[in-house]
Order: C-alpha cells, then sequence, then structure tokens
C-alpha cells in the first residue's frame, strides 16, 4: 500500500470507530471511489478528500505553505546533524503573514540551526526565543518564535513546526463547494457501488486545514449526489454526518 493510501485508509479508520452502523465487510483499494467496502449484502464506495483554506487572488495554497514549513525543519534538522549539534526538541513557530519560498530553505534551516547552537539549553533545561525587538538580528523573518528543549534522555533530534492560527467555524458555502467538486463524479462511482459516500476530512496538519463543524453548521442541510457525507476532524477524530438533500442534478 503506497503512502497516500495509507493516510487515506486512516482516515476510513477514523469513519469506522466514528460511527455506529459502519458496514461490515471487505475494504478493498480502488480509484474513483478510493475504497470499495464489499459484504454479501452490497457494495458501498467510499471517496476520501481532504479540505483546505482557499488561496487569496494571486498566492500559493496554504496547504503548500505548510508543507514548505514542513521541509524548512526538516532540512534545519539535518544540519544540525551534520553539525554534530547535542541531541535538542525544537518548535519553531512560522508567521504566516510571510511567504515561504524553495530557494530559502536552505538559508531558514541553517539560521535557526545558528540560533539553537548559540542558545543551547542546559541538560533538562529547555528555552523560549521570540523575534521581536531585535533580540536576535540572526533571526529569519519568516520565523516568530522558537522554543528549545534539552532533555536528558533525548537521543536524536527532533524538530518540528509549532502550529498556530484561526480555525475556520462558518464555512458552509466553501464545505458546499467542496460537495459539489465531487457530484459529478458520483455516476462514475456508482458502476463499481449500490451506494456512496463522501469523507470530507480536516486532518488539522497545519493552519490551512484548521477546520471544526459549529453546532450551527451541523444544522445545515448541503446540497449532495452521495448517500452520506462525513465530516472528520482529526485533531480530536470527531466524524459529523452532514445533513444532505438529494442532488437535483
Amino acid at each position: 500500500m503506497d503512502a497516500k493510501k495509507q493516510v487515506e485508509l486512516r482516515y476510513l479508520n477514523a469513519v469506522r470507530c466514528g460511527i455506529d452502523d459502519f458496514p461490515r465487510g471487505t475494504v478493498i483499494e480502488t480509484e474513483s471511489p478510493d475504497f470499495l467496502i464489499e459484504s454479501p449484502e452490497c457494495t458501498i464506495g467510499v471517496e476520501i478528500t481532504r479540505i483546505f483554506s482557499p488561496a487569496e487572488p494571486n498566492s500559493p495554497q496554504p496547504q503548500s505553505q505548510d508543507n514548505e514549513r514542513d521541509l524548512i525543519a526538516e532540512r534545519a534538522k539535518a544540519i544540525a546533524v551534520d553539525q554534530s549539534l547535542p541531541p535538542v526538541m525544537v518548535d519553531i513557530y512560522f508567521d504566516s503573514r510571510k511567504l515561504l519560498r524553495k530557494r530559502d530553505r536552505d538559508a531558514i534551516g541553517k539560521a535557526l540551526v545558528d540560533i539553537v547552537a548559540a542558545n543551547m539549553p542546559a541538560f533538562g533545561d529547555d528555552r523560549s526565543i521570540e523575534n521581536r525587538h531585535a533580540a536576535d538580528p540572526r533571526f529569519p523573518t519568516q520565523v516568530a518564535a522558537m522554543h528549545i528543549w534539552r532533555f536528558k534522555p533525548l537521543t536524536s533530534h527532533l524538530w518540528q513546526t509549532g502550529n498556530g492560527g484561526i480555525v475556520n467555524e462558518n464555512f458552509s458555502p466553501y464545505l458546499q463547494w467542496r460537495i459539489n467538486c465531487k457530484n459529478g463524479k458520483v455516476s462514475m462511482y456508482r458502476r463499481k457501488c449500490d451506494a456512496c459516500w463522501l469523507v470530507i476530512v480536516a486532518d488539522w496538519r497545519g493552519p490551512s486545514a484548521f477546520f471544526t463543524i459549529s453546532e450551527k453548521m451541523s444544522g445545515n442541510a448541503y446540497t449532495a449526489a452521495f448517500d452520506r457525507v462525513y465530516f472528520v476532524e482529526r485533531y480530536s477524530d470527531r466524524v459529523v454526518m452532514l445533513n444532505t438533500t438529494a442532488d437535483a442534478g
């Protein structure tokens, strides 16, 4: 099973654990839809899609910026290992207002490692560093803060992004648009199955995927060609079955 399917299977299992009437049967990897659940009674197709914040005009996709943050953290970790820095755990907090580019990845990674080397905590201690009031002129402008931990049992480096951002709780029109993007494919999906479900996932791996279904939103009705539509919030594995009406098209 490739990496993409492994991720999709985790999302499917979140639905399995989150509802009481998940069908019994054999789960088969496929495409269009992503999975088939076969049982003697029927075959259910499950299409899985993720939701991300829409891009602003003339701006990169927000999820690409989330990915770039992770790549910078990985690059910084590799540099720290190459320089034989003592193992530390580092949370990097990026300024979401600043654009991250691939060409800046090495420079930012090196700058972060230099800051950690210059501010290495004692064993069992930790240290927070904020990029304000020109406290450290070497601080990359794209980074707002860092937190460094130096645990005695730590034997390898762990560099990661500290995620922060606004949680979107009012996105019904955008959610309907995401459903519409899949509605037109249902007739193709039904060639393989008797019923078809759509699973929309907010994976919360970065600010672009910070979505939660509010109480107000959970009462709204959405137009869908699917038999069921589920929304999965991965930070808590909360599963919400959306109220849907048949797609007139």
